[in-house]
């Protein structure tokens, strides 16, 4: 398990070496309409992204205490550091078009209370949840407005939050690595919290699910799938990945997927 998140941060340090490029100049305010329906939602998706990651971090070294776990905490500091950087994304972007920042959001701090009370397992499967949740969000918040700066920010969080979801599942592994019975607890746990999420997030993203043309049963399903998904991942799908983003003079210094 070590050599997999060992593998995870050489993805996370390269991925911060690839980022797509935005250009943030030449286009002009949204349509009235278009700050109607994103207003409120992206504000929530931008407070629930900024976080110094301490409470995350304190859980898994606590939870970890004693055990071999270098590797993983190094990739969950990365994975943070990733989350950190669509903050600023989103607030660059809710700047150039005057939308204020939120300093609190009780969905927000419902999800940061809840992962508080609850084991580090289970504040991983809220998290997984979180990740499945986003990328659906994302993809239609690319479609909700015309802006090609909103679309390319939603591409490079897209294509981080894919990875975070697998990143998710791997760590759900690796908590119940030791214990087959606490893993599909926590399996259970996530299936049951993301039916309980699905309408409450419908209801507080309505505007920009149904601007992209999502329906709650298309809404629903997306979820269910991505939640599959959490869990359909191989360290060869990541080497993939990893060479999809270097050069020819990179690959030819990248190491083989067993040296990560």
């Amino acid at each position: 398990m070590s050599e997999s998140f060992q593998a995870w941060s050489a993805y996370f340090e390269l991925n911060a070496d690839h980022l797509l490029s935005i250009d943030w100049e030449g286009e002009g305010p949204l349509r009235l309409e278009e700050i109607d329906w994103i207003f409120t939602s992206i504000r929530q998706f931008q407070r629930a992204f900024q976080t110094d990651g301490r409470q995350l971090l304190n859980g898994a070294h606590q939870y970890f205490e004693g055990k071999d776990a270098d590797t993983y905490l190094t990739a969950l500091g990365h994975y943070i550091s990733e989350k950190r950087r669509h903050a600023s994304l989103l607030e660059r972007f809710m700047v150039q078009k005057r939308i204020p920042k939120l300093s609190i959001h009780w969905l927000d701090t419902l999800f940061r209370g809840t992962r508080r009370t609850v084991g580090y397992g289970q504040g991983m499967a809220i998290l997984g949840v979180a990740e499945v949740i986003a990328q659906v969000y994302f993809e239609a918040l690319k479609y909700a407005t015309d802006s090609r700066i909103l679309a390319r920010v939603c591409d490079q969080i897209l294509w981080d939050s894919t990875q975070h979801g697998h990143f998710m599942g791997c760590s759900l592994e690796f908590v119940g690595a030791e214990n087959e019975r606490k893993k599909q607890r926590l399996l259970r746990y996530q299936r049951r919290l993301l039916r309980l999420a699905q309408p409450v997030l419908w209801w507080l993203h309505y505007e920009v699910l149904k601007a992209s043309g999502f329906t709650y049963k298309r809404f629903r399903q997306a979820c269910q799938e991505g939640l599959e998904q959490l869990y359909a991942f191989e360290l060869e799908d990541l080497q993939e990945r990893m060479i999809e983003m270097a050069g020819k003079e990179e690959q030819e210094k990248m190491p083989p997927l067993a040296q990560l």
